[in-house]
């Protein structure tokens, strides 16, 4: 285990509402641990949503836990957009100060 990491990490409704960090580092803990999997009472998968997992963590509210992930997970899909149009304009020669890169 990561030594920078909490170990209570792990534990199913101790965190809380998660950061998108947080989700994958137990995603990836996930896909190698069957006791872990049984702790968190998921299922083996070839992928593990981080809405379930975010779920999971945010026992008292599952709803608001999934809500929580998924507008985490919008903002990192806007700024990976911003950030793709950045570097097209760059690629053909548009001062990025020119680029429509949306809202910051």
């Amino acid at each position: 285990m990561d030594p920078s990491v909490d170990p209570r990490l792990l534990t199913p409704g101790w965190a809380g509402a998660l950061t998108l960090i947080e989700a994958e580092y137990i995603v990836s803990q996930l896909a190698i641990s069957a006791k872990l999997r049984r702790l968190w009472k998921i299922r083996k998968r070839k992928r593990y949503p981080l809405q379930l997992i975010a779920e999971k963590a945010f026992p008292q509210d599952p709803a608001e836990g999934r809500r929580l992930m998924e507008n985490l997970l919008q903002v990192r899909a806007a700024a990976r957009a911003r950030s793709q149009n950045a570097r097209l304009g760059e690629k053909q020669g548009v001062p990025v100060s020119e680029v429509d890169v949306g809202p910051v």
